[in-house]
């Protein structure tokens, strides 16, 4: 882990983005949960944070994003802020790799989503059965009903499991989309790593 790397994402840039990303995050979570919709749409902001500035920044993004909406109108936000950190981790270490850019093709975004999604269940299923007993007061519990309704599904946490793995893929494909179509209009000046290979493209000439 090069912490002077993690340091330079906390630059003014880095922090105005921060902001940007929560108020995005904010509104998008506000009107899932007051339209109780299948989905959260909570991790837009986190997402083009992560792009734009880095892993870093995009986890604290994702983090202060549910700690806010904990406190305003969503009493069950709080613990789910490490989901929201993975989230940030993850998109901006796919980014830093190549898999998700403006280049990425069909299969790229598809894969972006299935791997954010998995992540994002694997944390929060748990979360939702051992502290909220299966039940989040979310457009997601009318998937969790149905699935239990179901022969197939064998006790609450694999009801869970099913309501929010096909949630959060529903999720992170508007999420992986909608982003991949912000940054294909942002012009590179705004993407820090591009930003920064360009300064060291030339200084080399120098």
């Amino acid at each position: 882990m090069d912490f002077k790397e993690i340091k330079k994402e906390f630059n003014s840039y880095g922090l105005l983005l921060i902001v940007v990303g929560i108020v995005i995050n904010w509104v998008g979570a506000f009107i899932a949960q007051t339209l109780k919709l299948p989905v959260w749409l909570d991790v837009i902001g986190t997402m083009l944070v992560a792009v734009l500035s880095g892993p870093w920044t995009g986890a604290v993004a994702g983090a202060a994003t549910n700690i806010i909406k904990w406190v305003t109108f969503d009493p069950v936000g709080g613990p789910y802020f490490v989901v929201n950190m993975a989230v940030g981790l993850l998109t901006g270490y796919l980014y830093k790799i190549g898999r998700y850019n403006k280049k990425s093709g069909i299969i790229d975004l598809l894969g972006v989503t299935v791997a954010l999604a998995l992540i994002s269940t694997a944390i929060s299923a748990p979360i939702t059965v051992y502290i909220y007993g299966g039940v989040t007061g979310g457009g997601v519990d009318l998937l969790t009903a149905l699935f239990l309704g179901t022969s197939t599904t064998h006790g609450l946490l694999t009801a869970v499991i099913g309501s929010e793995l096909l949630g959060d893929i529903m999720d992170k494909a508007i999420s992986v989309f909608l982003v991949f179509a912000i940054m294909n209009l942002l012009p590179d000046k705004y993407f820090k790593s591009e930003t920064q290979k360009k300064s060291a493209v030339e200084k080399k000439k120098r």
